[in-house]
């Protein structure tokens, strides 16, 4: 048998989707750190960051759009001139169409609308979560891993999603290693707050994704519209969230004005307010802010390829494999400065970290068996090429190669057939239900021709 080619190898390694997933990983863990001390910050005025965020993703994302737009324009008319051209193409696609039930779903623009809202109350619950010292930063990555097996939940109710044991299992160590990180952990009434916030961050957190995946799996819109579509709205929606985020600071509408004003100076300007950071602190933001924003961009754009290529589950597993690379990273000074660095792990917290990093292996073990064993039979095919390329095994082969080709014809014309059988069906049903009809109009006739005139029962009937 043949080793494998070094080609395979490299192919298998450094696809495009593996190199997505791996983007992702690092620069979720970058954000996860970025966004940490970024909160520290801005602990009293979490809604500025807020607002911020889409503002910025919303014109990157737009840029990019509208320069795929404005060059994809000529060839879209082209395309749209010759299919208009071709008259047959036309009543066969019409045909298949009132077969099939109607065309693909179209995207609809409120689908950004109810996105936006969810990102927005999203963004505000880990901004309100995470903001000071209430709660490390180890524990917070924990925390936000919830929205997986709720993202799975929704899956299943609204997407008709299957899942196998090895996911639930996935699930249940996931939820085992969040809870075991609670072990040892002296609580206030503001820290529990701060987890509740942070744990109600999974509801909307898991409802956009899935409402994501909906959308650019089931309908013709590319991730760079959506995105900044989905910013726009929650533009839109942040009045509502600045009214129910006014409480949740313990400041009153006459404070608020002045928490923002304060907040943006500190962000912008480098000065401190009276009752949030000081000069200091709000002078590391200029650089602090734009690693931010650079990495918030990389996971959204990461992420809406990952949802397109694959499901909204695993964004929120690539987001738990990013928790061991963050969790140290809080721990060393040079990255989270000497005043704002985390004590070592506890041993519980590393034991949850490594029950959520376990769970999300185990959500994808059956993917990655599946792969393996496509991977083994292409190495296996390439090994008896190689021992039959030579003599009579070379004409073997070549039967080989035809004889499967001929089975994947067989294949192709079973699936044909299927088809059509499921076409005609439809169509047979459609003509029966017609038929139905006009018996009933011929009965009515029947019933009405000796109580009615003729000129009269013709003008009803008319």
């Amino acid at each position: 048998m043949g080793r494998p080619a070094l080609e395979d190898v490299k192919s298998a390694l450094l696809n495009w989707n593996n190199l997505f997933v791996v983007s992702l990983w690092i620069s979720q863990a970058c954000l996860s750190v970025s966004h940490k001390r970024v909160s520290i910050v801005m602990r009293e005025s979490p809604f500025v960051l807020t607002s911020l965020q889409p503002v910025w993703i919303a014109v990157a994302f737009g840029i990019v759009w509208a320069a795929i737009s404005c060059r994809g324009h000529s060839q879209k008319r082209a395309e749209e001139e010759s299919a208009a051209a071709s008259d047959s193409g036309d009543e066969e696609q019409d045909s298949d169409d009132s077969v099939s039930g109607g065309p693909a779903p179209k995207f609809r623009v409120w689908h950004s609308a109810v996105m936006g809202l969810l990102f927005t109350t999203y963004n505000f619950l880990g901004y309100s979560g995470a903001r000071g010292h209430l709660v490390s930063g180890p524990l917070i990555l924990l925390l936000q891993q919830t929205v997986i097996p709720l993202t799975m939940l929704f899956s299943i109710c609204f997407l008709g999603r299957r899942y196998f044991a090895t996911h639930i299992l996935s699930c249940a160590c996931i939820l085992a290693g969040i809870l075991v990180s609670f072990i040892g952990k002296e609580w206030t009434a503001k820290s529990t707050g701060a987890v509740c916030l942070l744990l109600a961050q999974a509801f909307p957190g898991a409802s956009s994704t899935v409402f994501m995946e909906y959308s650019l799996q089931r309908a013709h819109v590319s991730f760079w519209k959506l995105w900044t579509l989905i910013n726009v709205f929650e533009v839109v929606a942040l009045p509502p969230v600045f009214v129910a985020s006014v409480p949740l600071q313990g400041l009153t509408f006459a404070q608020s004005p002045g928490n923002l004003l304060d907040g943006f100076q500190c962000l912008f300007l480098g000065q401190g307010g009276a009752a949030g950071a000081d000069d200091e602190e709000c002078a590391t933001l200029a650089y602090l802010y734009p690693v931010f924003v650079v990495a918030l961009i990389a996971v959204k754009t990461l992420q809406a390829a990952v949802i397109a290529k694959f499901s909204s589950g695993l964004v929120w597993v690539v987001a738990a494999a990013a928790v061991p690379l963050a969790s140290q990273a809080f721990t060393v000074p040079l990255v989270m400065g000497s005043s704002n660095v985390q004590p070592p792990l506890s041993a519980w917290i590393w034991l949850g970290t490594v029950l959520v990093v376990a769970g999300m292996v185990l959500f994808r073990v059956k993917e990655a068996v599946r792969e393996d064993l496509r991977l083994w039979k292409s190495w296996v095919s390439r090994g008896a090429s190689a021992m039959l390329s030579s003599g009579p095994g070379a004409e073997i082969e070549s039967l080989r190669r035809q004889l499967a080709l001929s089975a994947e014809q067989v294949d192709f014309n079973q699936e044909c057939c299927q088809d059509l059988q499921l076409r005609l069906r439809q169509q047979h049903n459609k003509a029966e239900e017609r038929l139905r009809k006009e018996r009933g109009r011929f009965a009515t006739v029947n019933r009405l021709e000796g109580v009615l005139p003729k000129q009269m029962l013709l003008k009803a009937l008319a």
